[in-house]
């Protein structure tokens, strides 16, 4: 029962992502001559952020934009996708009224669909339920971590598997606090241990992590013997590959897994490395891929836009700049960047991109 449970709702893992188009920003009058006399004033307000897809010099691999799964992941799954996992976990909590463990893989749900209202919700529920301490502590944890206290949820589920280290729910609920910490070597110690308790395959959590971690031997190892229908594990020896210099084997680990499967991550990473190989025209191709597949991409539309930029078409360049602005407001970084650029050359196109930074710092 349990294992045909888990295979319907793993058949739900193949949905793309549904795009949510943004909410338009604020228009934010000025006039182009006020725009060029605030430019430089702009410039020099620049706060240290995100780093452009063109940094000169060395490569060095927290530069890169490419490194995190942000959109094959439940939460941006369709919403009838969503739906109907919600719905096959609440038939399952009907039929075992007696059983906690399908309340706490429903709230884990809401976790991962990013729903806090449900979540928040239905926690106060469990809470009236004769729960044993161990689940109310998971449920808070779940909470807790949708919520960004990450301190608060660790501390819950360290309580748990204090009592009990063998409780796989906490585990792998705390080796996905520490991966959101970036604290890889916890996350990937909690995977091996998760082997040898379930002997379920984690190959996919330890090829990310031990790669985010820098342990590439040991990602390569879990990378390559793993299932080649998952476009992932070819992503992440591509990452691998790219931060130990080779650009070239990179490139041909992302073009892989585009042939497994399209995604937004591989599409950003091969823009990426054709960038870095000074290739404009494949990465503007290659990212415009990206960017039609989920437009809601703030470092795809970042990229694109510092592709057409650096091949002198700032039109299109701002219009991707604009789209980032829209989707995440930290992107007036980069226009600032770009607007830095656009000074030193003493370029028509200053008024306009000065308005943007300025709208898009009000968002």
């Amino acid at each position: 029962m349990t294992t045909l449970f888990f295979i319907l709702l793993q058949c739900l893992n193949l949905s793309q992502a549904q795009v949510t188009t943004p909410a338009a920003p604020r228009p934010q009058p000025s006039s182009a001559g006020a725009a060029v006399n605030t430019a430089i004033k702009t410039v020099n307000e620049e706060k240290p952020n995100l780093e452009s897809t063109t940094t000169s010099g060395k490569y060095e691999e927290f530069q890169s934009i490419c490194r995190v799964n942000e959109f094959d992941i439940i939460a941006h799954y369709t919403e009838s996708t969503k739906a109907k996992r919600i719905e096959i976990l609440k038939a399952r909590i009907a039929s075992e009224p007696d059983s906690n463990k399908p309340k706490l893989w429903l709230i884990k749900e809401y976790v991962d669909q990013k729903k806090l209202p449900e979540a928040e919700s239905f926690l106060k529920e469990l809470r009236s339920l004769r729960l044993k301490p161990a689940e109310l502590n998971y449920a808070e944890a779940a909470v807790s971590y949708l919520k960004g206290d990450q301190k608060k949820s660790r501390d819950l589920l360290n309580k748990i598997l204090n009592d009990n280290p063998k409780d796989v729910i906490a585990l792998k609920l705390l080796a996905e606090v520490y991966k959101t910490e970036s604290n890889y070597f916890e996350a990937s110690a909690i995977y091996i241990d998760l082997i040898k308790l379930t002997r379920e395959n984690f190959n996919e959590q330890l090829c990310e992590a031990y790669t985010l971690d820098a342990h590439y031997s040991d990602a390569e190892e879990r990378c390559q013997n793993s299932n080649n229908k998952n476009p992932f594990f070819s992503i992440y020896l591509g990452i691998g590959a790219r931060e130990q210099g080779n650009l070239k084997g990179a490139r041909r680990y992302f073009i892989n897994s585009l042939q497994v499967r399209e995604t937004e991550m591989a599409l950003v990473c091969l823009g990426e490395i054709y960038t870095m190989e000074k290739k404009p025209k494949d990465a503007i191709a290659t990212l415009e891929k990206a960017v039609r597949l989920v437009p809601q991409s703030t470092r795809a539309q970042v990229a694109l836009a510092w592709a057409y930029f650096n091949e002198k078409n700032r039109s299109q360049a701002l219009i991707h700049f604009q789209k980032a602005c829209k989707l995440q407001r930290k992107s007036v970084v980069e226009v600032r960047k770009s607007l830095k650029i656009l000074l030193e050359e003493k370029s028509e196109h200053i008024a306009k991109f000065s308005d943007l930074a300025q709208s898009c710092e009000s968002l």
